[in-house]
């Protein structure tokens, strides 16, 4: 089954930001639905296994600098420089 679309730079902002924060994924997927219908677009959330990878494994091996542009052109875990 395909995922659908690609995640919008907005909503890895949101996701990226919300984990930061120490938000759950329940608050996060909430608003992430809130922006998607604002912004007409198709709704997409991000399923807990994906915020557990995301808060172990990507930021915590990004600075800030990498997180911005990783929010603006997303690598795969592998290709994290280290």
């Amino acid at each position: 089954m395909a995922r659908g679309r690609n995640y919008t730079v907005g909503e890895r902002a949101i996701v990226i930001l919300g984990l930061r924060a120490g938000e759950t994924p329940f608050k996060i997927n909430e608003l992430l639905k809130e922006e998607q219908k604002r912004l007409g677009l198709s709704e997409r959330s991000v399923p807990a296994s994906s915020y557990a990878m995301m808060k172990t494994k990507y930021i915590p091996a990004m600075n800030d600098k990498e997180i911005w542009n990783h929010i603006q052109n997303p690598k795969s875990l592998g290709n994290l420089e280290k």
